[in-house]
C-alpha cells in the first residue's frame, strides 16, 4: 500500500538481485550506489568495463555481442532514469514494471558476459598451443642446425683421396666403404679427439705425439719415429704449399689408418680391422676429448642468449672494430669479417683481461681453435665471437658455482667495456659505458617483451647464416648419408 521509494529499490538490487540472478554483490552494489547518487556515469563505465575484460574482442561472435550490450546499456540507463522519475512520482504499478524488465536486461546481460568469457578461454587454449607448437618448431630447427654442422664436419673428415692409400697392404675399394662405416659409428668421439689435440685447428707433429703417447700406441711394431714419418707424409695440403706440416681433419684419419697398418702389421687382419682396433682399443680409453658440445649446450640456454639480446649493440660495435685490427698484410687487412688470432690478442689487451694469472697468451690458440670451425683456425666469424666471448668469461672467471649467464655479463661489461671506456675516453668508436639501469652486478633487467623479440630476430638472422652456409656447403657433398 505504500509508494515504492528510493532505499526500497537500493535494497532490492543489494539483497534480492544477486540471489536471483548470480550477479556478483559488488557489481549489484555499484549500481545501486548509482540509483541512490543519480549518477549514471559510475554506473555503466564500470559495467562496460567488467564486460569489455570478460571478453575476446578479436572474435566475431562476441564483438556482436559486446554491440549488443552496449545498445542493453543504454536502455538500461532509459530505465534507470524512468525508474528514478516514477520512484519520485511514487507511481508503484510503473515502478515495478521497470525493475523487472531491468532484472530482465542484467539476466541477458550476464549470459552475454559469460559467452565472452567462453571465447576468452578458448582465445587462451589456441594461444597456449600456438606457443606448444612454437617451441616444438624452435626445438626441430636446433636439431636441424644441429644436424646439418654435423654433416658438415664428417664431410670434412671423410674427404679423404682413397686412391692415394693403394700402398696399404690389403687396400681394396670395399676397404674404404667399411672405414667410412666405422667413421660413422665413433664421428663423435674421433671429432672431439681431434679438437682437443688440434689446439690451432689443425694438428701438428707434436701434438700427434701427445695423442700416441696418452693413448698408449708406440710398442714393438710401432716407434715414434714411425709416427712422425706417417705424419709428414700425410701432411699433403701444407705440404704442396711448403707452409709448416699440419694435419687436417682427413689427414688426421688417414694418418690413424697407417699408424693401425703399421701396428698391426704381422697379423692378417684387414686395413678397416686395425683401423677401428685402434680407434676401440686405444683412442677412446685413453684419449681427451674435447668438451665443446657440451659448451654449446650451454649458450643454447636463455639467461645466456638474453645477454646476447641486450648487449648486441655493443658486442658489433667491439667485433666490427677490432676485425679491421690486424693490418701487418694486405690479405688481413682486406678482412674485415672477421677476427684473427692477432686481432683477438689486441682486444684482451685493449681491455686489460690479457694475463694476470686469468687469460694467458698461451691459451688463446687454443681458444680460438675450439671455436673454429674451419681447418686453418686463423679467423673467426661473428657467429663464432660470440661464442669467443663466453669461452673467455669461462677463463676469466672460473667459479664453477656462477651461473654461465652471470659470468658472461660480468665479463662483457665490467672487463670488456669498462676496460675500453675506462678514463672515459673510449677505445672503440662509438662505445659508452653500460648504464647502471641495464643491469644489476651479474642480472640483466629486460626491459619489455621487446627485448626478447629483438632476440628472436637475432638468433633467426644467426641461424639463417649457418643453414646458407652448411647448405652450400652440402649441395658440393658427394657419398653423403
Amino acid at each position: 500500500p505504500q509508494p515504492v521509494t528510493m532505499p526500497d529499490v537500493v535494497t532490492w538490487l543489494q539483497e534480492v538481485a544477486p540471489q536471483e540472478f548470480g550477479f556478483p554483490d559488488n557489481f549489484m552494489r555499484v549500481l545501486a550506489t548509482g540509483l541512490l547518487e543519480d549518477d549514471m556515469a559510475t554506473v555503466l563505465p564500470i559495467a562496460a568495463s567488467v564486460a569489455y575484460a570478460s571478453a575476446d574482442i578479436r572474435s566475431e561472435t562476441t564483438q556482436q555481442a559486446l554491440e549488443d550490450m552496449q545498445a542493453r546499456l543504454a536502455a538500461t540507463k532509459n530505465l534507470l532514469s524512468n525508474t528514478t522519475n516514477d520512484t519520485r512520482e511514487a507511481d508503484e504499478e510503473k515502478v515495478r514494471f521497470n525493475l523487472d524488465k531491468l532484472a530482465r536486461e542484467a539476466t541477458e546481460m550476464k549470459h552475454l558476459m559469460v559467452s565472452g568469457a567462453d571465447a576468452l578461454r578458448r582465445g587462451k587454449a589456441t594461444v597456449h598451443a600456438l606457443c606448444l607448437e612454437l617451441a616444438a618448431s624452435q626445438a626441430d630447427l636446433d636439431a636441424a642446425d644441429d644436424a646439418l654442422e654435423k654433416t658438415k664436419e664428417f664431410q670434412k673428415f671423410s674427404a679423404i683421396t682413397w686412391e692415394g692409400l693403394g700402398d696399404i697392404p690389403g687396400w681394396t675399394g670395399e676397404e674404404a666403404f667399411a672405414i667410412m662405416h666405422i667413421m660413422r659409428e665413433y664421428f663423435d668421439d674421433l671429432r672431439n679427439i681431434y679438437r682437443h689435440y688440434a689446439l690451432g685447428g689443425s694438428m701438428n707433429g707434436s701434438e700427434m705425439q701427445a695423442l700416441s703417447r696418452d693413448c698408449k700406441i708406440p710398442d714393438k711394431n710401432i716407434n715414434m719415429g714411425h709416427i712422425d714419418v706417417i705424419f709428414a707424409g700425410c701432411c699433403h695440403s701444407t705440404r704442396a704449399s711448403g707452409a709448416n706440416n699440419f694435419l687436417r681433419r682427413n689427414e688426421f684419419i688417414e694418418a690413424l689408418l697407417r699408424m693401425a697398418v703399421v701396428k698391426w702389421t704381422k697379423t692378417s687382419k684387414k686395413p678397416s680391422e686395425c683401423f677401428e682396433k685402434l680407434v676401440v682399443e686405444h683412442l677412446l680409453p685413453f684419449a681427451k676429448q674435447s668438451t665443446t658440445e657440451e659448451f654449446h649446450n650451454l649458450l643454447h640456454r636463455p639467461e645466456v642468449q638474453m645477454i646476447f639480446a641486450e648487449f648486441d649493440h655493443e658486442i658489433n660495435l667491439v667485433f666490427k672494430h677490432f676485425a679491421a685490427g690486424d693490418v701487418k698484410t694486405a690479405q688481413a687487412a682486406a678482412n674485415r669479417n672477421s677476427i684473427n688470432l692477432t686481432e683477438f690478442e689486441m682486444l684482451l689487451k685493449d681491455c686489460g683481461a690479457l694475463g694476470g694469472g686469468r687469460l694467458n697468451k698461451g691459451e688463446l690458440p687454443r681458444i680460438l681453435g675450439n671455436v673454429q670451425s674451419d681447418d686453418d683456425g686463423k679467423e673467426v666469424s661473428f657467429v663464432e665471437f660470440l661464442e669467443l666471448l663466453c669461452a673467455c668469461s669461462v677463463y676469466y672467471e672460473p667459479n664453477p658455482y656462477m651461473p654461465a649467464a652471470k659470468r658472461l655479463e660480468n665479463f662483457f661489461v665490467r672487463t670488456v667495456i669498462e676496460g675500453l671506456c675506462e678514463g672515459g675516453k673510449s677505445k672503440v668508436q662509438g662505445l659508452k659505458p653500460i648504464h647502471p639501469s641495464r643491469w644489476k652486478g651479474g642480472a640483466t633487467k629486460l626491459k619489455s617483451q621487446a627485448k626478447t623479440t629483438h632476440f628472436g630476430k637475432l638468433r633467426t638472422s644467426l641461424f639463417t647464416l649457418k643453414m646458407r652456409n652448411a647448405a652450400a656447403d652440402f649441395s658440393n657433398a658427394e657419398g653423403i648419408e
